[in-house]
């Protein structure tokens, strides 16, 4: 393998939406001047598959939406996974890089696609993620070895 990592899939694992409100509702609050609150979670897992040799990596996107006066307008939660292949022959460090930083990151723009498009056709205000940075984040994981 020339590249340090390689991608071989991608795809969502997971999606759960919950919204006890209608979006009708909303639209008489934010007359009222109502301004919804969210909460963001970002989780990221990393599992090495010995029979195969690649890595499973989830990231998990929950995002909460509620109204000043304890209204939950919707909870959302997506897992992205990638099913990854990594150069062996790299430094350790090196490895870590790739799985805790350089692959979520990938994973984080897909996910990101997924919350606008689920909370757009939901009938609410689009999501847009914030950007993040898995660089600035210390994701810690240890490789079975042999």
């Amino acid at each position: 393998m020339d590249e340090d990592y390689v991608i071989l899939k991608l795809y969502l694992l997971n999606l759960e939406y919950n919204s006890p409100i209608k979006p009708e509702k909303i639209l008489t609050l934010d007359k009222e001047g109502s301004e919804a609150n969210q909460a963001n979670e970002i989780g990221l897992s990393i599992e090495y598959q010995k029979d195969s040799g690649l890595f499973y990596i989830d990231l998990t996107v929950t995002c909460d939406v509620s109204l000043p006066e304890t209204i939950h307008v919707f909870s959302l939660k997506a897992t992205c996974r990638g099913v990854v292949a990594v150069n062996f022959s790299l430094p350790e460090d090196k490895i870590r890089e790739c799985l805790n930083t350089l692959v979520p990151q990938e994973l984080y723009d897909n996910i990101c696609d997924i919350v606008y498009t689920v909370t757009e056709n939901s009938g609410f205000q689009p999501i847009e993620m914030d950007y993040y940075s898995f660089k600035a984040k210390s994701h810690m994981v240890k490789r079975d070895q042999d």
